[in-house]
Protein backbone atom coordinates (compact mmCIF):
# COMPACT_ATOMS: atom_id res chain seq x y z
CA UNK A 1 0.00 0.00 0.00
CA UNK A 2 2.76 2.28 1.22
CA UNK A 3 4.40 1.69 -2.66
CA UNK A 4 1.06 2.64 -4.08
CA UNK A 5 0.74 5.73 -2.44
CA UNK A 6 4.26 6.57 -3.17
CA UNK A 7 4.01 5.95 -6.77
CA UNK A 8 0.45 7.84 -7.02
CA UNK A 9 2.68 10.92 -5.60
CA UNK A 10 4.81 10.86 -8.07
CA UNK A 11 2.59 10.29 -11.13
CA UNK A 12 0.48 13.66 -9.62
CA UNK A 13 3.48 15.92 -8.89
CA UNK A 14 5.15 14.90 -12.76
CA UNK A 15 1.73 15.36 -14.40
CA UNK A 16 2.08 18.86 -12.71
CA UNK A 17 4.76 19.97 -13.72
CA UNK A 18 4.38 18.43 -17.18
CA UNK A 19 1.24 21.01 -17.44
CA UNK A 20 3.52 23.50 -16.12
CA UNK A 21 6.39 22.94 -18.74
CA UNK A 22 2.98 23.32 -21.14
CA UNK A 23 2.45 26.28 -20.00
CA UNK A 24 5.73 27.46 -19.90
CA UNK A 25 5.78 26.56 -23.87
CA UNK A 26 2.71 28.21 -24.57
CA UNK A 27 3.90 31.21 -22.76
CA UNK A 28 7.34 31.23 -24.88
CA UNK A 29 6.65 30.30 -28.68
CA UNK A 30 4.24 31.67 -31.16
CA UNK A 31 2.24 34.88 -31.49
CA UNK A 32 -0.37 34.56 -28.85
CA UNK A 33 2.47 34.19 -26.06
CA UNK A 34 2.58 37.51 -25.25
CA UNK A 35 1.37 38.22 -22.53
CA UNK A 36 1.19 34.64 -20.96
CA UNK A 37 -2.46 32.82 -22.33
CA UNK A 38 -2.01 31.51 -18.14
CA UNK A 39 -2.00 34.88 -17.31
CA UNK A 40 -4.63 36.64 -19.05
CA UNK A 41 -8.49 35.16 -17.72
CA UNK A 42 -6.68 35.92 -14.32
CA UNK A 43 -5.95 39.43 -14.83
CA UNK A 44 -6.50 41.84 -12.63
CA UNK A 45 -9.63 44.11 -13.88
CA UNK A 46 -9.29 42.37 -16.84
CA UNK A 47 -6.02 44.91 -18.10
CA UNK A 48 -3.97 42.10 -19.40
CA UNK A 49 -1.49 45.08 -20.43
CA UNK A 50 0.00 45.17 -17.20
CA UNK A 51 1.15 41.46 -17.45
CA UNK A 52 4.71 42.18 -17.78
CA UNK A 53 6.07 38.65 -17.28
CA UNK A 54 6.21 35.24 -15.39
CA UNK A 55 7.65 33.16 -12.90
CA UNK A 56 7.69 29.13 -12.74
CA UNK A 57 7.84 27.00 -9.36
CA UNK A 58 8.24 23.38 -8.87
CA UNK A 59 8.01 23.52 -4.97
CA UNK A 60 5.36 24.07 -4.85
CA UNK A 61 4.01 23.71 -8.42
CA UNK A 62 2.55 27.21 -9.58
CA UNK A 63 2.67 29.41 -12.41
CA UNK A 64 2.91 33.47 -11.03
CA UNK A 65 2.17 36.24 -13.12
CA UNK A 66 4.35 39.60 -12.94
CA UNK A 67 2.91 43.12 -13.20
CA UNK A 68 4.51 46.01 -14.72
CA UNK A 69 4.54 47.35 -10.88
CA UNK A 70 6.23 43.88 -9.58
CA UNK A 71 3.12 42.42 -7.80
CA UNK A 72 2.31 38.89 -8.84
CA UNK A 73 -0.90 36.51 -8.59
CA UNK A 74 -1.08 33.06 -9.40
CA UNK A 75 -2.88 31.43 -12.22
CA UNK A 76 -5.53 29.47 -11.52
CA UNK A 77 -4.57 26.93 -14.28
CA UNK A 78 -2.20 25.14 -11.22
CA UNK A 79 -4.54 24.87 -8.22
CA UNK A 80 -2.89 24.35 -5.06
CA UNK A 81 -4.04 20.83 -5.14
CA UNK A 82 -1.44 19.94 -7.64
CA UNK A 83 1.46 20.49 -4.73
CA UNK A 84 -0.85 19.48 -1.66
CA UNK A 85 -2.25 16.11 -3.05
CA UNK A 86 1.17 14.44 -3.85
CA UNK A 87 2.34 15.78 -0.77
CA UNK A 88 -0.18 14.20 1.44
CA UNK A 89 0.09 10.82 -0.52
CA UNK A 90 4.07 10.92 0.25
CA UNK A 91 3.12 11.42 3.82
CA UNK A 92 0.80 8.51 3.44
CA UNK A 93 3.52 6.50 2.25
CA UNK A 94 6.24 7.54 4.51
CA UNK A 95 3.52 6.30 6.98
CA UNK A 96 2.42 3.44 5.97
CA UNK A 97 5.82 2.36 5.62
CA UNK A 98 6.98 3.49 9.31
CA UNK A 99 3.77 0.95 10.56
CA UNK A 100 4.58 -1.62 8.31
CA UNK A 101 8.17 -1.73 10.05
CA UNK A 102 7.02 -1.66 13.20
CA UNK A 103 4.72 -4.44 12.79
CA UNK A 104 7.43 -6.70 12.35
CA UNK A 105 8.81 -9.19 14.47
CA UNK A 106 12.36 -8.21 16.18
CA UNK A 107 14.63 -11.74 15.51
CA UNK A 108 17.09 -12.20 18.44
CA UNK A 109 20.07 -14.85 17.60
CA UNK A 110 20.94 -17.10 20.16
CA UNK A 111 24.56 -18.27 19.86
CA UNK A 112 25.03 -22.01 21.55
CA UNK A 113 28.86 -22.09 22.49
CA UNK A 114 29.14 -25.76 21.53
CA UNK A 115 27.90 -25.33 18.26
CA UNK A 116 30.00 -24.85 14.99
CA UNK A 117 29.50 -23.52 12.16
CA UNK A 118 30.59 -24.89 8.56
CA UNK A 119 32.77 -22.84 6.53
Amino acid sequence: MAMLAACLAAAVYFTGVFWLEVAVNESSHGAGSSPSPSCRADAPDGDISRIASYRVSHLPLQFECVLDDGTTYASSEFPGSLTAFPAILAVSAALLTASARSDQPIRHRTHSPNRQFDP
